[in-house]
């Protein structure tokens, strides 16, 4: 049995990918990442698992909006509502964990970044205000997540969402680093009308490729990498 709050989550995970390859279950899209991966911790550790959990369980939705998003620039993104996967430990309702998800499809790449970055600032504000740790996961079967140009269409972003996530030189060993100094624009949409996610703190994450991808992940064209963002 696995005790949540003793335990890295970076090594659950990486047992979880065995569990999948180990019990030949394949994930397809990311409900079903979501599902397997909360039955998963459900059934290995000593923690109740609540899926789509609303914020008001834990916190006046209000506290948020005061403090996250009424200080803010006026075209500062709302901040998320619904947790992808809670962790409550049985004995002690007070040590809790949340988990945001991420298994994008192939394709509408700086889209999909652009979530990635709204899931850590979400996760960031939980572990501030009501959450022992909280964390980010990403599973990405395109290689367009996390290699190529870092320069988008739209010239006058810089730096361009790319940049912080795909490696130019195709070394995937590398630290990624997102700043929270300046806003991260959303990277299609009319300028005036372009939102923006500004991050509590500096971030840092590396890819790492999925274990056994070619067992556990279904339509796969290039080598699946994921990351983990850790909020404590």
């Amino acid at each position: 049995m696995i005790r949540f709050k003793d335990e890295d989550f970076k090594k659950i995970i990486e047992s979880f990918f065995e569990y999948l390859k180990n019990k030949k279950i394949v994930l397809y899209n990311e409900f079903s990442f979501q599902h397997e991966l909360g039955k998963y911790l459900n059934e290995n550790t000593n923690y109740k698992v609540e899926f789509e959990r609303n914020i008001s369980k834990f916190i006046n939705p209000e506290e948020i909006k005061n403090k996250y998003e009424n200080n803010y620039d006026e075209k500062e993104e709302k901040i998320k509502r619904e947790i992808d996967i809670c962790l409550i430990n049985k004995e002690d309702q007070e040590d809790r964990y949340a988990i945001e998800l991420k298994f994008p499809s192939n394709d509408q790449y700086p889209e999909q970044m652009y979530k990635f970055v709204k899931d850590i600032k979400f996760m960031q504000v939980l572990n501030k205000e009501c959450f022992e740790k909280t964390f980010c996961v990403v599973i990405a079967r395109s290689k367009a997540f996390y290699l190529g140009s870092h320069q988008g269409r739209n010239k006058t972003i810089n730096p361009y969402i790319f940049s912080y996530f795909r490696n130019e030189d195709g070394d995937n060993s590398c630290i990624k680093k997102i700043n929270c100094a300046k806003p991260i624009f959303k990277p299609t949409g009319k300028d005036e009308e372009r939102t923006q996610v500004t991050l509590l703190e500096n971030v840092e994450f590396k890819w790492k490729e999925v274990p056994y991808a070619n067992v556990i992940l279904e339509d796969i064209k290039d080598t699946p990498m994921y990351y983990i963002i850790e909020m404590k």
